[in-house]
């Protein structure tokens, strides 16, 4: 009896140092996707491993990855999946260390998973560098599985065991479930505490609608465009206006509110320079350049209206900032244009115009809508990003956005009246869906999109600087002056 606590010599072989990797790494792969959680539902305002000023944050290619349709499978979030496949590794090992558990059986399965988890991985690794952008969260977890699998395939080839011994069974017991504790308190400490420094703030990601034809209003019409059906069913509201309807009908020619002229001719792209003139324009940064293989715009005329712009109304350059008001990397490029037209606004016009990637942001829009009708969307929409960085919100309330209103010179009563009443969700809607066609990459859609002129600039950090915007402005007014 005195030597049942000692490694009989049947259990030499055993090597539990693979367990335990393996078990210990998943431990941490829980933790990595809390971590990962708590920044997508914050939208990624602090950059992708949560550690920067929210003030400073670039293009953060989580969010971009994330919002894409990798971000997904079978309907669900990859990071309910990267949960469920740690939680589940998790399980099984726990589950060997019993000395009578069948641990063949569970090594078997636990192979299977790790097999599964590894070509997923592999898959969305894939997916990124055909994007050309990462997630870090996601890469450094596609590692973790990686060397999970590795283990795997040693502890199968090498046949190693675990120790058939009730100490062990106690001791291994004791050992990780003090970490397998210490995780889950982290976990949740990390979630509460991005929880928390944002103000509770959580967002909810908006399902693309799949485009559909554009029935011919005659039949020597062609049906060349498409839209949603629910900017079909913003088109039938708008028919049809109603007391509380603040937009009934879209005029023939818009009057110009916001500085914006409706007959303004939008500038064709594929306008080229003069013959025998060479114009002298800034040379390109390195990374400066258009997104390859981007359709530009359908129609730019679409993307000039209801929300304002900067810059004078005649300048020959037409660029379109597509934004959602609560996206940090969208605040971030919207002070790099005002630098710019501040240089350039006799040369190039920016017009903004809103896109929600998330349900909560529809409000923040609507405001920028009934600001247009007072030639105050440009103010608008600059005091909600004040407020953002002022008082470090995002997801501003009816009051904040009646705060703003005032602020701004807009009738507070009025303006609250027309927030409340939801008339401009469906416009918001609407116009979130017609720019889905024309932004969407791999599948998804990700904001900030910039175009000069119609052509998408390529949405890197290199290329939203001010000196490359600026360049790609001298060379977009040259082709279309020819000098």
């Amino acid at each position: 009896m005195a030597t049942t606590d000692r490694m009989a010599p049947t259990d030499r072989p055993a090597r539990p140092l693979f367990h335990r990797l393996i078990l210990g790494l998943a431990l941490v792969g829980v933790f990595l996707v809390a971590h990962l959680y708590s920044q997508q539902t914050a939208g990624f305002n602090r950059g992708c491993l949560g550690l920067s000023d929210p003030a400073t944050v670039a293009q953060v290619g989580c969010e971009t990855v994330t919002s894409s349709a990798a971000g997904q499978f079978l309907g669900v979030s990859n990071v309910v999946w990267g949960f469920l496949f740690y939680l589940g590794m998790v399980a099984l090992r726990f589950a060997m260390v019993p000395a009578k558990a069948p641990r063949k059986a569970l090594r078997t399965a636990s192979l299977g998973l790790a097999t599964a988890g590894f070509a997923y991985s592999l898959y969305l690794v894939s997916v990124q560098l055909s994007m050309g952008t990462w997630c870090v969260l996601c890469t450094i977890s596609a590692g973790i599985v990686t060397v999970i699998f590795g283990l795997h395939l040693a502890e199968r080839f090498t046949g190693a065991t675990l120790p058939a011994l009730p100490s062990f069974s106690g001791a291994e017991f004791k050992r990780f479930g003090i970490a397998a504790a210490l995780i889950a308190t982290l976990s949740v400490a990390d979630i509460a505490y991005f929880n928390a420094i944002n103000d509770g703030e959580t967002f909810t990601p908006i399902a693309d609608a799949e485009a559909t034809p554009v029935t011919p209003v005659s039949a020597d019409e062609p049906a060349t465009d498409t839209v949603s059906p629910v900017e079909l069913a913003a088109a039938a509201d708008e028919a049809e206006p109603t007391a509380t309807e603040p937009i009934a009908t879209e005029p023939a020619e818009t009057p110009a509110t916001d500085n914006i002229e409706a007959s303004t001719p939008a500038v064709d792209p594929t306008v080229t320079p003069q013959p025998g003139i060479a114009p002298t324009i800034t040379p390109r940064p390195v990374g400066c350049e258009y997104e390859t293989g981007a359709a530009p715009l359908r129609d730019i005329s679409r993307y000039t209206t209801d929300t304002g712009f900067d810059g004078r109304a005649d300048a020959p350059v037409t660029v379109v900032k597509i934004f959602d008001p609560n996206c940090p990397h969208c605040r971030t490029l919207h002070h790099t244009l005002d630098a710019i037209v501040g240089r350039l606004g006799d040369k190039a016009k920016v017009h903004y115009y809103p896109f929600a990637l998330w349900q909560e942001s529809i409000p923040q829009i609507q405001a920028l809508y009934i600001a247009h009708e007072s030639g105050k969307a440009s103010e608008m929409l600059a005091g909600q990003f004040a407020m953002q960085e002022n008082e470090n919100k995002r997801l501003l309330t009816s009051t904040d956005l009646s705060r703003i209103a005032t602020d701004i010179g807009l009738d507070a009563d009025a303006f609250a009246r027309q927030l409340s009443s939801g008339a401009y969700a469906m416009k918001a809607a609407a116009a979130r869906d017609y720019a889905s066609v024309d932004i969407a990459r791999g599948g998804g859609v990700s904001v900030p999109k910039l175009t000069i002129n119609g052509r998408f600039v390529a949405a890197t950090t290199a290329a939203f600087t001010t000196e490359c915007i600026s360049a790609l402005i001298e060379e977009a007014h040259a082709e279309v002056t020819g000098g």
